[in-house]
């Protein structure tokens, strides 16, 4: 169905987002998911980052009924490290996956542990 991410990788080989602000749409704020015969997600680097969720309305849709469903989901792939990232919004989930190094990370405001 009609969706969106802030940024989705498939595969093909590792990501780097540093300094960044990302603002999800009514999937995920950053989505790493392994599909078809993509060769692997590689590496995962996810530092000093701001992720924001989204709530709004689809298209000729009742109001505030879409919305982000995680800010960092992976499903797949290498050694994912989350730092210093602030996770901001209305989400389902802040987090879903296995990151090796999640430190320093808040959602809206608060202290966060690896989800």
């Amino acid at each position: 169905g009609t969706h969106g991410d802030g940024s989705q990788q498939t595969g093909w080989g590792g990501s780097k987002f540093t300094h960044s602000y990302i603002d999800g749409g009514n999937n995920d704020a950053l989505f790493f998911n392994q599909e078809g015969g993509n060769p692997a997600i590689g590496e995962v680097i996810i530092d000093n980052c701001v992720v924001n969720g989204y709530t709004g309305s689809q298209p000729g849709g009742p109001p505030d009924t879409w919305r982000s469903s995680y800010g960092i989901r992976i499903t797949a792939g290498g050694p994912c490290h989350v730092t210093n990232t602030q996770i901001n919004g209305d989400f389902d989930g802040y987090a879903q996956g296995t990151f090796t190094t999640w430190t320093g990370n808040t959602r809206d405001g608060s202290p966060i542990g690896a989800p």
